[in-house]
């Protein structure tokens, strides 16, 4: 495929380049045909842009223009569904590794010491209200709330609030798309609240403040995302 800044630096009238069987015209080709092979090129290279981006958006690259919300696009919503479907994966997993390796130092890397019987309830809690995610109220880039955060919970409307910078994040590594729904969750079902933020400050947390450690999000999204395998 030729891009766009191959065409502009070979320049239409010096040579002949073919792009997908389209040939961009030559200076003996008379001026009809000139600007309608012209037109023909430009459409297709249009076309490749497109199809290249869906590519680099479907590998988890930078997703197109949002729609302002509240209400979800299809698109948004897709986005939004597949990251549940993940973060129930991940939480079963975690809940997994807490009932069978609760001596495991990872639990107390993230949670401090004494803190296990607390921290697996408010798992299992934060994926029972996935499993019934149908009863969430789910916003999507809403203007009047989102300023630059990733998402955002209302308990007593049963929200959950999901802003640009979520539907730009990656599916794996931190602050990713299913981890920040655990975290957003965390606050609708366990009642959990933000103390500090980002790893260092969550793991500094479990050392000096564990009970407040095990009622804080930021340590449930961090010990799943980075939970070993």
């Amino acid at each position: 495929m030729i891009s766009l800044s191959a065409f502009r630096r070979h320049g239409m009238m010096d040579a002949t380049m073919i792009a997908g069987g389209l040939a961009v015209p030559t200076q003996k080709e008379r001026p009809m045909a000139k600007a309608t092979r012209a037109l023909s090129v430009l459409a297709l290279l249009a076309m490749s842009a497109c199809a290249a981006d869906a590519q680099t958006f479907a590998a988890g690259g930078k997703p197109p223009e949002l729609t302002p919300g509240p209400q979800c696009s299809p698109q948004q919503r897709q986005m939004v569904d597949e990251a549940i479907v993940e973060a129930r994966r991940r939480l079963a997993t975690a809940i997994t590794f807490v009932q069978t390796r609760p001596e495991d130092p990872y639990i107390r890397r993230w949670f401090g010491e004494g803190q296990n019987n607390l921290v697996l309830k408010n798992l299992q809690t934060t994926q029972q209200r996935l499993n019934q995610s149908q009863q969430l109220t789910i916003h999507c880039n809403d203007p009047q709330t989102c300023r630059g955060q990733f998402a955002y919970a209302r308990r007593s409307a049963n929200l959950l609030g999901l802003c640009r910078p979520f539907f730009q994040a990656r599916f794996e590594g931190q602050d990713n798309r299913w981890g920040i729904i655990i975290h957003e969750v965390t606050h609708l079902a366990a009642l959990t609240g933000d103390y500090a933020y980002q790893p260092r400050g969550a793991q500094a947390l479990a050392k000096s403040d564990p009970s407040r450690a095990a009622r804080y999000s930021d340590n449930y999204e961090y010990f799943v995302e980075f939970l070993p395998r």
